[in-house]
């Protein structure tokens, strides 16, 4: 019988066989990188995407299977330069522009901005101090950006 302990076949450091393991790792996640690049398409960041958290879900909404099924070939194929949530909210200002009077737009306007309000209230917008001077200024600017986009996107 052959020692194993001696065998030339398993004779290799604990240095070695981690630099080994390391090795596969980094391959393993340069390789999920790259395949995880090439399926999202182009991606357009927003801003205050991450920052203001009225425009970031908090939690998945419960989908019917063919809604659900319908919005990922959407994302996948045709607009994978949005996400889910960003694609439901294009078709829901769509559909208000086009189906609403310029008075429910209004109304609808105020009905979204008074929630919103309350809603940072709990949920403030983050902003890094060291990075910017004066951040109160600069969440107000955030509130003003996202009061415009929400006009221009309801064409009040």
């Amino acid at each position: 019988m052959v020692d194993i302990n001696t065998s030339k076949i398993f004779a290799r450091s604990d240095k070695d066989s981690k630099k080994i393991i390391n090795q596969f790792r980094e391959e393993a996640k340069q390789e999920k990188l790259n395949n995880s690049k090439k399926n999202r398409g182009n991606i357009y960041a927003v801003p205050y995407r991450h920052k203001d958290k009225v425009t970031k879900p908090l939690k998945s909404t419960k989908l019917s299977p063919l809604t659900d099924i319908l919005l990922r070939n959407l994302t996948e194929k045709y607009m994978a330069h949005l996400t889910k949530d960003e694609v439901i909210l294009d078709s829901l200002f769509e559909c208000i522009v086009n189906r609403l009077t310029p008075i429910d737009k209004q109304d609808i306007y105020n009905s979204v901005m008074k929630e919103v309000e309350e809603f940072r209230k709990d949920n403030p917008i983050y902003v890094d101090k060291k990075k910017v001077g004066n951040p109160v200024k600069v969440r107000e600017e955030m509130e003003k950006k996202f009061e415009e986009i929400l006009r221009e996107k309801l064409k009040i």
